[in-house]
């Protein structure tokens, strides 16, 4: 099993948080433990050599996303069934054909007030 730098630091910065002393900072205890103790100064050279971000990202939160409201059902549908007619473009490209679309603009109105409707 490979040793990251994010897991050597979290020793690291425990390890000086343990002998922090009274009126220093976390960094003053960090860099007195990886200067001044034979532990610190091998788990820096660890560190120093170890693959990875020093740090790990924080877990993305799920959003969750509300229904499609009746009214961009039937918009979704009928930029699918362009999609299928016009193999060469996107569902974006298909979509957007749609929503532009001047004999879609009741139904697009429709959806905004659907949409507005469900957020209140």
């Amino acid at each position: 099993m490979t040793t990251t730098k994010a897991e050597v630091l979290k020793l690291i910065e425990s390890s000086a948080e343990k002998i922090q002393q009274h009126g220093e900072t976390r960094e003053q205890a960090y860099v007195r433990f990886i200067t001044k103790t034979d532990e610190g100064r091998a788990l820096h050279s660890v560190y120093k050599r170890a693959p990875g971000p020093d740090h790990s990202p924080p877990e993305a939160p799920i959003q969750k996303c509300a229904a499609p409201t009746p009214a961009m059902a039937k918009l979704l549908q009928k930029a699918e069934a362009i999609k299928k007619a016009e193999a060469n473009i996107t569902m974006e490209q298909a979509f957007a054909k749609t929503y532009l679309d001047p004999n879609n603009r009741d139904l697009v109105e429709l959806e905004k007030r659907q949409r507005l409707t469900a957020a209140a």
